[in-house]
């Protein structure tokens, strides 16, 4: 990604094979059609979101699943899938409950 228009939206990210882009997090169906994201901000990303007094104890990847999850349309008769980066032990109790 070349250019500067991003401004301080841009992250580096050491493990990718290009190390500076642009850090989205994306709520997708099992046929890989996107229905919702948003985009990593920094400091800054969670600063709009409206979360309990539970959810505001999960770290940022337990919040990415928790504003992704409030969102769909019918939870209750959905399967969430996320990798490690975003589990804890907190997020698994509260999405149980």
């Amino acid at each position: 990604m070349k250019g500067t228009k991003t401004g301080s939206l841009r992250q580096y990210m050491p493990k990718k094979p290009k190390k500076w882009g642009l850090k989205m997090f994306v709520r997708a169906g099992a046929s890989g059609i996107v229905y919702d994201f948003f985009l990593y901000t920094g400091s800054t990303t969670f600063d709009n979101m409206i979360f309990s007094e539970k959810e505001s104890y999960l770290g940022s990847g337990g919040k990415v699943v928790v504003h992704l999850y409030k969102i769909i349309p019918h939870p209750r008769k959905s399967t969430v899938y996320f990798d490690n980066w975003f589990t804890s032990l907190e997020l698994i109790t509260l999405l149980k409950n």
